[in-house]
């Protein structure tokens, strides 16, 4: 299965399918330039059409400029014509036009594989589905192709997007605050906030946030966090925090605030440490984890071990 949701490297990506000779399937489908290098209504319809297939069933990726042999990649053969990023969104806006409702997080690349330059589309397997292309009809994805959905499958994906889908949004207020003797760190204070944020269409009432620190950086002296301890773990802390409300469709809420306290005794554990995100909501667990070093900054810039001054000194 590929990374639909996140290609890193597109580049890479497509000479590893042309190095494997990788076959077309439910997620994966190749299109000659000629299907899509005018972008006229006609092309612009049936590209809606296919895009929306793919959402409406497991996501893939849509690749246009690439000859095929028996379904399989053979070599690229591009477009005449050059794709600047402003020609890439006008045809975002223009295919977004075509579908109802709008496919989030739909990418467009135009990666030069051998001097050719392609279209690629990467579609996620939309939370929002099902999609309406032009005709106002609804398809899916089967057997290389997108045929109209029947009554019982709109239904499904209709039901589908009452459930809930939370995910770890990220941590706020990362930046130290330093306690300085003679010029050097004697100690360095953080108050990270977590959030999360409910991607889904539905409200979410029963959720908890689990985080996991090194247990000789956290101030325990903190009882805002400090009354969610729940065990240890080797040499982590685990904390676990219920929601306190319901979440609503896109909402994104703060759910605690933690204090960190770093010094040269606890650097290492500083350097080498992680944060361990763990939420559990009605529908499933997301997962989670940050270097702590690369994630707490003071000013932007990363703390190292000789910044600090030792506390016996």
């Amino acid at each position: 299965m590929y990374s639909l949701y996140s290609i890193e490297n597109i580049t890479e990506f497509i000479s590893s399918l042309l190095r494997n000779k990788e076959e077309e399937s439910l997620i994966l489908e190749y299109k000659a330039s000629r299907e899509l290098d005018d972008f006229s209504k006609k092309q612009l319809d049936k590209l809606s059409v296919v895009v929306s297939s793919f959402a409406n069933t497991y996501g893939g990726v849509l690749i246009y400029g690439m000859d095929t042999k028996r379904r399989k990649a053979h070599k690229p053969s591009g477009f005449e014509t050059h794709f600047s990023k402003d020609k890439a969104k006008q045809l975002y806006m223009a295919l977004n036009t075509r579908i109802f409702r709008n496919i989030k997080n739909l990418k467009i690349h135009t990666p030069v594989i051998e001097n050719h330059q392609l279209l690629v589309f990467e579609i996620p397997e939309s939370r929002q589905a099902p999609h309406i292309a032009f005709d106002k009809r609804y398809y899916k994805r089967h057997n290389y192709k997108e045929v109209v959905m029947e009554e019982y499958d709109i239904r499904m994906l209709y039901n589908k997007t009452n459930i809930s889908e939370l995910e770890f949004f990220g941590i706020n207020n990362t930046n130290g605050i330093p306690n300085l003797i003679n010029g050097n760190y004697n100690s360095m204070g953080f108050f990270p906030r977590f959030m999360i944020r409910n991607a889904s269409s539905s409200v979410e009432k029963f959720y908890k946030l689990e985080i996991a620190l090194p247990n000789n950086l956290v101030d325990t002296n903190y009882s805002n966090f400090q009354q969610y301890f729940t065990r240890h773990d080797g040499s982590y802390a685990v904390y676990s925090i219920p929601g306190k409300y319901p979440l609503f469709q896109e909402e994104i809420a703060t759910i605690i605030e933690a204090k960190l306290i770093v010094t040269e005794n606890n650097f290492d554990e500083f350097e080498d440490g992680q944060v361990q995100i763990k939420l559990f909501f009605s529908n499933g667990i997301s997962q989670n984890e940050y270097r702590l070093i690369e994630t707490f900054r003071y000013k932007n810039i990363m703390l190292k071990s000789s910044d600090f001054k030792k506390l016996s000194e």
